[in-house]
């Protein structure tokens, strides 16, 4: 039996969230700590446009009729609260685009992950986003600022 991308994204965004909050409280890091550049962001909104626009559509808003999910929003920010920069990365990574998954460069993904951040209010850093950053494994995606909310 052989999964359409979009069956594999969709089951992704249901595997059990890894600990990352378990993880000693001094390793932690937030998504609001930035993981990303502007210039990222910018150059990965022209690669998302090219790459996954027609799939999630230029709103990121994803196609619920096609099983697409929103990489906006509330869903969006649902599925992947809790959950690390690593795994949206290495989800992103190996099961993107849908129609040739894991066929892009490694800068290619993770510019477009920093566009999605982006686009989604998380803040930028001075350091760019790779596959081989440091901590993306203990950076957490919170959906508030950590001590701004509940």
């Amino acid at each position: 039996m052989v999964l359409s991308a979009q069956a594999i994204d969709v089951a992704a965004l249901r595997a059990p969230r890894a600990a990352a909050q378990d993880a000693p409280s001094q390793d932690r890091r937030s998504i609001w700590d930035g993981v990303y550049t502007d210039e990222q962001a910018t150059g990965g909104k022209v690669e998302y446009e090219y790459y996954c626009a027609s799939c999630h559509l230029y709103t990121l808003g994803g196609d619920p009729v096609m099983d697409v999910p929103p990489l906006t929003g509330d869903e969006f920010i649902d599925n992947w609260a809790g959950r690390t920069v690593k795994e949206l990365l290495d989800v992103t990574t190996e099961s993107m685009p849908a129609d040739d998954p894991a066929s892009l460069n490694a800068d290619t993904y993770a510019n477009v992950v920093a566009y999605v951040l982006r686009f989604n209010g998380f803040p930028a850093a001075e350091d760019a986003l790779s596959l081989e950053a440091p901590r993306l494994d203990r950076t957490v995606i919170d959906k508030v600022r950590p001590g701004t909310g509940p």
